[in-house]
């Protein structure tokens, strides 16, 4: 069963159009991005960057695993769209990952590049939701509301991770002083 209603004006097709596709472009997105993850070498990476890495897959697999249903919900397959955004902010970050020598600074490299794929998640999250909000698409709202506060929290522990915290300095300042 799925949650699209009866439409309340023609208009309201091309905005449940708009989700259907949006919502199918972040699923390429989190599959690329877990593939990127999972591939990411983490010998001599900071414990905590790589255990956030770590994490961060666990995160893009359950926002597949998500999306899969919202589109169960949308009643569209979640395949058959190519995130283009996505596809460049990985080329980006492998990129970045061999141009700098394992060192802090490659860390900096990896956590910027990160926080640039998880702003993008903020906005795919945080739109996906607006529109399911407008179309009155309560559960497929919920479950994009749950993954824009997840990749709010991704946001702040990577910024924790580059700048320090109360007793421990950052990955940035580490960068600056020598590993």
């Amino acid at each position: 069963m799925n949650e699209v209603t009866s439409p309340a004006s023609a208009n309201h097709f091309f905005l449940v159009d708009l989700l259907r596709e949006q919502t199918r472009d972040l699923y390429d997105a989190e599959k690329r991005h877990r593939s990127h993850l999972e591939a990411l070498d983490r010998r001599d990476m900071l414990a905590e960057l790589a255990e956030y890495f770590d994490k961060l897959v666990e995160d893009t697999s359950d926002n597949i695993q998500i999306l899969e249903e919202v589109c169960r919900l949308l009643d569209v397959p979640p395949e058959g769209v190519e995130c283009a955004a996505m596809t460049g902010l990985v080329r980006e970050a492998k990129d970045a990952e061999r141009e700098w020598e394992r060192s802090a600074v490659r860390d900096a490299a990896l956590i910027a590049n990160e926080q640039r794929i998880v702003h993008y998640q903020i906005a795919g999250y945080g739109t996906a939701k607006a529109f399911s909000d407008a179309l009155h698409l309560k559960e497929a709202a919920k479950r994009f509301d749950a993954m824009l506060r997840c990749a709010h929290e991704n946001d702040k522990k990577l910024t924790r991770i580059a700048c320090g915290g109360w007793l421990t300095i950052g990955v940035n300042e580490m960068a600056i002083v020598g590993d």
